[in-house]
């Protein structure tokens, strides 16, 4: 991996989207979003399965609460580092 960059956006709405992005040395790039926003055909709540973010789950969260949700996250990231070590 040669770059990586994590997108944080918070909603009035009591919404969020947090996007990871992966650059390897070749350019090619491993994403994967979760967010919570309204949407008429899913749960507010889901996960863009990676590499590509396209397909979609939907998952749920013990707490929504803005720093949960960062720690929910940071883990999962930590649990991406160390599976490509």
């Amino acid at each position: 991996m040669t770059a990586a960059r994590l997108d944080i956006r918070w909603f009035a709405t009591d919404g969020f989207s947090i996007h990871s992005v992966e650059t390897r040395a070749d350019n090619d790039t491993w994403e994967c979003q979760r967010d919570r926003h309204p949407n008429a055909h899913r749960t507010r709540l889901r996960f863009h399965e990676p590499p590509s973010g396209a397909d979609i789950i939907e998952v749920e969260l013990a707490s929504v609460h803005p720093l949960e949700v960062y720690s929910t996250i940071m883990n999962a990231i930590k649990q991406r580092i160390d599976h490509l070590r």
